[in-house]
């Protein structure tokens, strides 16, 4: 009977090492995320502030303001002088699209209706 509660014993006792160790395990592994956290918290804030240096900076020489000057001529020039014209080149669009389908249709039509020979 001795026999048995020994084993038991040692088993619970090997039981309790492994607990242990994955125990120190987990508490390595919250630290390494802490540091990972703040290692990302540190970075972050890092580039934030150069982030606000570079717009300060370009904001100071004007550069900023220039390139949106730019790309703003840049969209107006592609823009409709008006909604009719807008309405007109999307209206020329289907047209053509749709005629280029009506060609299609009759080329088939064409297709379908002629003589087929058996060649039996």
């Amino acid at each position: 009977m001795e026999e048995p509660l020994q084993k038991y014993k040692e088993r619970i006792k090997d039981e309790g090492k492994r607990l242990k160790n994955l125990k120190d395990q987990i508490k390595s592994h919250q630290l390494e995320i802490r540091n990972y956290e703040y290692e990302i918290k540190r970075i972050v804030n890092e580039t934030e502030k150069l982030k606000k240096a570079w717009f300060k900076r370009m904001d100071e020489t004007g550069f900023v303001n220039q390139e949106l000057e730019s790309e703003d001529n840049i969209n107006n020039n592609n823009e409709y002088e008006n909604d009719e014209e807008y309405e007109e080149n999307n209206q020329q669009i289907y047209d053509e699209e749709y005629e280029e389908n009506d060609i299609e249709k009759n080329n088939r039509e064409i297709q379908d209706n002629r003589p087929k020979f058996n060649s039996a």
